[in-house]
């Protein structure tokens, strides 16, 4: 019998991460994320995080959910893993405010209705 890794660890880890940089940046403005390398680098260990978690998620789960962004999930996680010194900041900023809501929106319902085909 082979172990093959469950897509739920890794929905819910990503999940996971989702709410914590949302908990992080909650009442931050972009110029207080700019000026905050603390906040900067917490929101960065959890875009890892995702990344991670999408690369490792088994491909047939993706295959079966064409629509979830797996592939921009860890391309992201290797540019600022392989690009460090030249992550833009604001572009973080904008995809934290801009695709990472609906993002959990779309996951929370995949693990709501626990479809691990």
């Amino acid at each position: 019998m082979t172990n093959r890794p469950d897509p739920l660890v890794y929905l819910e880890d990503i999940l996971q991460s989702l709410r914590m940089i949302r908990s992080y940046i909650a009442t931050s403005s972009e110029k207080a994320f700019l000026d905050d390398p603390q906040l900067q680098d917490a929101v960065i260990r959890r875009l890892l995080v995702i990344g991670e978690a999408s690369a490792r998620m088994p491909e047939a789960y993706k295959l079966a959910h064409p629509d979830i962004p797996w592939h921009k999930m860890s391309g992201m996680r290797n540019r600022l893993v392989h690009g460090y010194a030249e992550v833009d900041m604001s572009l973080v900023w904008d995809t934290v405010q801009n695709d990472l809501p609906p993002l959990e929106t779309s996951l929370g319902g995949l693990l709501g209705g626990t479809d691990v085909t």
